[in-house]
């Protein structure tokens, strides 16, 4: 509460306000509306990511912005009020805050801008923001034909942030196709890939990838191993390059082993690139996961999830330092509180187990068939059938993240079935 003076402060100038025609919601509108401009003033791409930073740190402050933005923009719709540079900070803060439709309302203004002047570095900058709005929004026949306007972009010759930008463009549309379990469209369209640039490796990795969504890991594994030998004796790698392509595809390797049941090949591979990075969570969570989901070393297991989650809070802790980590960013990977609630379950430690678990789902990254399949069986052991079966059909209700989620969510169904 306000102190008298204060408040005897604040209640006059309302009433001033209100004398002079005006009201606190106009106030409120203009000084967003003035806010909003002030963005044509800011300049670099430094500042630009810098601005969003800030407006991102007051979610209800930015949505009244965003709202009064966007009603500025289409009062003088023929002649904008934003520059290319507001409109980008505008569309991507948007985006943060997931209000898609007036993010893709800014990119698209910020296009106009870019093909009035002609600049092949914005229109790229515009088309690689609206990829990764529409992903997010779950649009993936936009996402496939803003890739495709990306692609026909004619770059200037040895403008490699384009050519980068064009092999991610073509990456994504690979991974859109098998998403939605257009296999053989995707495989053709890496097989084109590989023929077309200088990257062909890097498509081999890709394909490698479809072929274990399309539920054919047998031919995933060989891909992969085809492309490891062909890394390995391309000469012309610098070989720190080269260590790093070859650990990845052997990682990659080590999930497609877990598919064909060969559990000891892919916990060596783990243990291999652990010991080589000890301080990689990713390596550790992965390693220690499969362990306790086959029951093997336990408490190994849970000293290697215990460890990556240390390591990751160091990380986050580093880059909140650095103002480089959003608040909302700022909060345990749910995917190693998971690892770690599944060895207490196989542990036989269900208390625990619900504890985290409980915990994990809360988080807007949790939202994913495996992890409420897991809170299900966690309930389940506890006794908690009415509880499980509430897990389980909500897993049931969540997108697949990738193909092989069909799978588990027919023995979700079995489980649920198997309870009535």
């Amino acid at each position: 509460m306000l102190p008298r003076t204060g408040r005897a402060a604040a209640l006059a100038l309302v009433t001033v306000l209100l004398a002079a025609g005006g009201s606190a919601a106009q106030v409120s509108e203009a000084n967003f509306r003035e806010k909003a401009l002030a963005l044509n003033n800011v300049t670099g791409d430094t500042a630009i990511a810098g601005k969003v930073r800030e407006l991102r740190k007051d979610k209800d402050a930015l949505k009244k912005l965003l709202a009064e933005a966007k009603a500025v923009a289409k009062e003088k719709e023929k002649q904008s009020p934003f520059n290319y540079t507001a409109g980008l900070i505008l569309a991507r803060s948007a985006t943060a805050v997931k209000d898609y439709d007036t993010g893709e309302f800014f990119y698209k203004l910020c296009l106009e801008h870019a093909f009035k002047n002609d600049s092949t570095r914005k229109k790229a900058q515009v088309f690689t923001g609206l990829i990764d709005l529409f992903d997010r929004a779950k649009e993936f026949d936009k996402e496939y034909f803003t890739c495709e306007k990306f692609l026909d972009l004619k770059g200037e010759e040895g403008d490699d942030e384009i050519m980068r930008g064009k092999i991610g463009a073509r990456e994504r549309q690979v991974m859109i196709l098998s998403r939605q379990k257009k296999f053989d469209k995707a495989l053709k369209l890496c097989d084109e890939a590989i023929e077309e640039t200088d990257n062909g490796a890097y498509f081999k990795l890709r394909k490698a990838s479809v072929l274990r969504d399309a539920g054919r890991p047998q031919d995933s594994a060989s891909a992969y191993q085809e492309v490891i030998d062909e890394i390995e004796k391309n000469e012309d790698l610098k070989e720190e390059t080269r260590k790093t392509f070859v650990e990845l595809c052997r990682y990659y390797l080590s999930n497609v082993y877990v598919d064909l049941n060969q559990i000891d090949k892919s916990i060596e591979i783990l243990e291999e690139l652990s010991k080589a990075h000890p301080d990689n969570s990713t390596y550790l969570n992965d390693l220690g996961f499969v362990l306790a989901d086959h029951d093997r070393r336990l408490d190994d297991a849970e000293k290697m999830v215990e460890k990556a989650l240390d390591i990751d809070r160091g990380e986050r802790k580093k880059l909140a330092a650095e103002g480089s980590l959003e608040p909302d960013d700022n909060e345990d990977n749910p995917a190693y509180v998971d690892s770690l609630a599944w060895v207490f379950f196989k542990k036989k430690n269900y208390p625990k187990a619900l504890e985290l678990m409980q915990e994990v789902v809360k988080s807007e990254d949790a939202q994913h068939p495996e992890i409420y399949d897991h809170l299900g069986d966690v309930y389940k052991a506890l006794g908690r059938t009415d509880e499980a079966e509430k897990a389980w059909r909500k897993a049931l209700t969540l997108d697949d993240v990738s193909p092989r989620d069909a799978a588990r969510k027919d023995a979700i169904r079995k489980k649920v079935e198997a309870g009535k």
